[in-house]
């Protein structure tokens, strides 16, 4: 592999002549409290994060990071920092997904600034005794005054930072327990046929079709961005789909399309005419690569701006949402929930709950409901 450059970054032998990517910081930066880190499969995205790290060291070094958990010198027991810094060593927050960590983490620096200035702080770092309920419900709707998502995000890892506490014996009673969270009005949207067909033109039409591709493949799988974005050709087999959700690790088999099977064996021709060397079935055609989550995005914003300029109600729509499309057209077709929960990986006693946040109630629900109701009535 050629030299690359980027402070930090290493490497270390794998299975079968393959290679594993590392960050690992300096004896002295490990000292301060900086951890190594094992870095994504994919050579160009190991890189990306990589240098992410890097950019944290440096704002951290310039003091334009305070919010980052203290040294592990200053982790005195009892503390805030010492109750993260150990949660961050434990498997309830090791065996999470990436993309899952990099939101705790933000969830968590905001927790300890927060800590920090409570009036019973102790060097500038708050016993986490002195954190009451009273105290977290106050810092709870000042934050939902000006920021109602961020509150919510914040006060869920809370509450399981201060379980982990409560195990391990720290604390009694968990002041996170039962916050009374302020649900938002929801606000679902989903694709439709003619904004799909718009979206996967354009970007046809921009010589991007690998965003085209990924469009296609999460309308029909209703799988995460992450998810897609790494899907590879060998989890495609005989027309069925075999996906491990990398937030999860639920594994789901979902059989193929029509539509996306015509669309596949194209993809796959056009990585074959330009020699593309991928595993994956998703690869930017400027780079030969899979797409960074950073990189995807803007790609995808640029081509929706395009269509855009045809069908202006493309504005408002995210690629996420497309999970949302999934999952609603399915419950339009009349699937159960457990059904439904075999398409997007959730277990069968959070699938209703967790289901509220993706399904969008539409009026052919109502319609099929209605007349469901009616050939009962005429039947009897």
């Amino acid at each position: 592999m050629a030299n690359i450059k980027v402070k930090f970054f290493t490497t270390k032998p794998g299975r079968g002549g393959s290679e594993r990517y590392f960050w690992e910081p300096s004896p002295t930066l490990r000292k301060l409290g900086w951890r190594g880190e094992r870095l994504p499969a994919d050579l160009a995205q190991a890189i990306e994060r990589a240098r992410e790290i890097n950019r944290q060291v440096e704002a951290w070094r310039k003091g334009e990071d305070p919010t980052r958990p203290a040294p592990a010198a200053a982790q005195q027991p009892g503390t805030m920092a010492d109750l993260i810094h150990r949660y961050k060593q434990s498997s309830r927050y090791r065996t999470k997904a990436p993309a899952t960590r990099k939101g705790y983490d933000w969830c968590l620096n905001a927790i300890q600034a927060w800590g920090s200035k409570v009036p019973a702080a102790m060097d500038g770092l708050a016993p986490i005794a002195s954190i009451t309920a009273p105290r977290v419900q106050r810092w709870y709707e000042e934050m939902h005054a000006t920021k109602p998502g961020t509150a919510n995000a914040v006060l869920r890892v809370m509450r399981l930072l201060f379980t982990f506490a409560r195990r391990n014996g720290d604390i009694t009673t968990n002041p996170a327990a039962a916050p009374g969270l302020i649900t938002p009005a929801k606000s679902g949207r989903i694709w439709t046929d003619a904004e799909v067909d718009l979206l996967v033109a354009t970007a046809d039409a921009m010589a991007m079709h690998s965003i085209g591709d990924a469009i296609e493949l999460a309308f029909w799988l209703g799988q995460r961005p992450t998810d897609i974005r790494r899907l590879r050709w060998d989890q495609y087999k005989a027309g069925v789909f075999a996906v491990t959700q990398s937030k999860t690790n639920a594994r789901v088999t979902i059989p193929e399309s029509p539509r996306l099977l015509a669309r596949l064996e194209a993809a796959r021709q056009r990585q074959q005419d330009t020699k593309v060397v991928s595993t994956t079935m998703v690869v930017c055609e400027a780079t030969k690569r899979p797409y960074t989550e950073y990189h995807f995005s803007h790609t995808f914003a640029e081509i929706r701006a395009k269509a855009a300029e045809e069908l202006p109600s493309l504005k408002g729509l995210q690629f996420k949402h497309l999970r949302h499309t999934a999952v609603t057209r399915l419950a339009e077709a009349g699937c159960t929930i457990a059904e439904i929960s075999r398409i997007t990986g959730h277990s069968l006693k959070t699938a209703e709950s967790i289901l509220e946040h993706y399904l969008v109630r539409t009026d052919d629900m109502a319609a099929t409901a209605v007349a469901k109701r009616l050939a009962r009535e005429q039947k009897a």
